[in-house]
């Protein structure tokens, strides 16, 4: 992963929190919110949302704490290297026998998933983002905490590379 940029925490809440908006789970834009709306915010997220794996490693769960990471925005990660363990349950077997790869996964895994992934909703580009963390013992592989969705239509469109916003841990 190349091209990338340090932010601060506050810029990836705010880009959860304007997609969570979007689909109905927020009740404010947050596009002109202070820092301290968006910690509010981010509080209340994590309080009604607190399996939220992108809640969780942002630091706001109620029930689940994490160390304090530094945070990307990234411009070209590669889609191959994109894992997700925290999909539906129900998909867990088919996700570890391609290695919990999310691009083998919605290429090679259609009667699994079914029409759960939509090529034809490409989101708009404020909205094409993804957030995942690194792990230490894994620096090649970015884990997937927020927008699946989103990735898995620009994987069904041919997108090799996308933009995000990455937490290294």
């Amino acid at each position: 992963m190349n091209s990338e940029r340090t932010v601060d925490p506050l810029v990836v809440c705010r880009y959860l929190l304007k997609c969570e908006f979007l689909k109905g789970k927020f009740a404010s834009d947050p596009s002109s919110f202070s820092d301290d709306q968006i910690r509010e915010g981010m509080t209340m997220l994590g309080q009604h949302q607190s399996e939220n794996p992108a809640v969780v490693w942002l630091g706001y769960s109620s029930k689940h704490r994490t160390q304090q990471g530094s945070w990307k925005h990234v411009l070209d990660i590669d889609v191959r290297a994109v894992v997700s363990k925290g999909l539906n349950p129900s998909w867990k077997p088919k996700l570890r026998e391609v290695n919990w790869n999310l691009f083998r996964f919605v290429t090679e895994c259609q009667s699994t998933y079914g029409t759960e992934y939509d090529p034809t909703h490409l989101p708009p580009s404020e909205l094409s983002l993804i957030i995942g963390t690194v792990h230490p013992g894994n620096p090649n592989e970015v884990e997937l905490v927020d927008g699946s969705h989103r990735l898995a239509s620009m994987i069904l469109n041919k997108r090799e590379k996308v933009e995000g916003y990455i937490g290294y841990y």
